[in-house]
């Protein structure tokens, strides 16, 4: 018996192919979702959407910034603690919502022990004064790095500061909470909505929790950075202890005092503008402050609904070819694009989602290019034949 030949046309051939290279291209392209790839690509767009999309500033934030002025003319840092119990004190006076001091006090001041005392009255009387907690490494070990106990005791609450640091070293997200696993500190913004008295299901105090079995972070958050290349009222440190300000300036408004000062180090890399500047951590309190009292949170969207977004997109291009001329092919490649880029910026807008679609915007640079290849290499071998 004669064993069956079997044989494609040109037109199976070319559909063969082109279900090769769309299951090739989507095995890619969600392997690449998945994993987060290509960075590069992600963060750029989410930097453009995140600039198109700013929020407008509020305006009951204020930072008192202690400058290069301010230590020009109260002296060298660390400046004696009497002199931030004067700040608080003149601060307070103007009865703010919450008064955040983004400076940590851990040690005892053995030269002036008198003055902490001060301070410790200063900030018990202020009320509503949220202390920063830092963390300290020793070895492979993590641990909280809390204000002192006086301190700590007059304060209203305590947030941690820490942001998280990309692959770039540039500043983007930061966690809600973060500390032992028994009872993780909120965030230093999460704290001053605490402080004003609003209820958070983070608030948490003063009190350090009882010792966990590991450390953890929870409910991560992106940076929604305000429009504006000084979005929030600023006055120096020097002008508020010298009286130079106005009289209502802190009056109902979440005032947050921390350094400014070039010669501090505390300035982070972020994609706040365009060309992305150095920002102070102080600054980067008041921006997610913002979010946290407008609501107008950021969150990356999860790795599935990630993919699926990224899988539609080539889906429809790889229709586009199939069903289209090559010239309408091409003008449906640019449109799906645009509307993917359209798309993440709409989401981050209107949703608060973030979406990483370079491993799309990645396929639908390949996608025409190879298919045209096979398509002129199937006519020259048409036309040898």
């Amino acid at each position: 018996m004669a064993v069956p030949s079997f044989s494609l046309s040109r037109t199976q051939l070319r559909w063969l192919e082109w279900l090769t290279l769309s299951a090739l291209l989507l095995g890619l392209v969600a392997w690449a979702s998945l994993r987060e790839q290509p960075r590069v690509i992600n963060t750029f767009v989410q930097d453009i959407t995140g600039w198109l999309s700013a929020p407008v500033p509020r305006d009951d934030i204020v930072i008192v910034a202690i400058d290069d002025a301010s230590l020009q003319s109260v002296g060298r840092w660390p400046w004696r603690r009497s002199v931030h119990a004067q700040l608080i004190d003149r601060i307070a006076a103007q009865h703010p919502k919450a008064l955040g001091v983004d400076v940590l006090f851990s040690e005892p001041d053995l030269q002036h022990p008198e003055d902490d005392v001060q301070l410790a009255q200063a900030i018990a009387q202020a009320g509503h004064v949220v202390l920063p907690v830092d963390w300290r490494m020793a070895n492979v070990d993590i641990g909280a790095e809390l204000p002192l106990a006086r301190l700590r005791e007059a304060a209203r609450q305590l947030g941690h500061v820490n942001v998280t640091v990309d692959d770039d070293g540039v500043i983007r997200r930061y966690s809600g909470a973060q500390g032992e696993d028994t009872g993780p500190w909120p965030h230093f913004s999460i704290a001053m909505l605490c402080a004003s008295g609003q209820s958070h299901a983070l608030c948490q105090g003063t009190r350090p929790p009882e010792p966990g079995e590991q450390w953890e972070q929870r409910s991560p958050e992106i940076f929604n950075f305000a429009r504006g290349d000084r979005p929030y009222t600023m006055y120096s440190a020097e002008d508020v202890l010298t009286g130079r300000i106005p009289a209502d300036s802190f009056r109902g408004k979440y005032v947050l005092l921390g350094a400014t000062a070039s010669g501090l180090g505390d300035y982070f890399a972020s994609p706040a503008r365009p060309s992305s500047r150095h920002i102070a951590g102080v600054e980067l309190i008041a921006h997610a402050l913002d979010s946290q009292l407008s609501g107008q949170h950021v969150h990356a969207a999860s790795l599935p609904g990630n993919m699926a977004v990224n899988l539609a997109a080539i889906v429809l291009a790889l229709m586009a070819i199939a069903l289209l001329g090559p010239m309408a092919g091409l003008l449906a490649q640019g449109l799906v694009a645009v509307g993917l880029l359209a798309l993440c910026l709409a989401l981050r807008s209107l949703a608060g989602l973030q979406l990483a679609p370079g491993a799309a915007l990645v396929g639908l640079l390949v996608i025409y290019p190879i298919w045209s290849w096979r398509r002129l290499s199937a006519a020259a071998q048409f036309l040898q034949q």
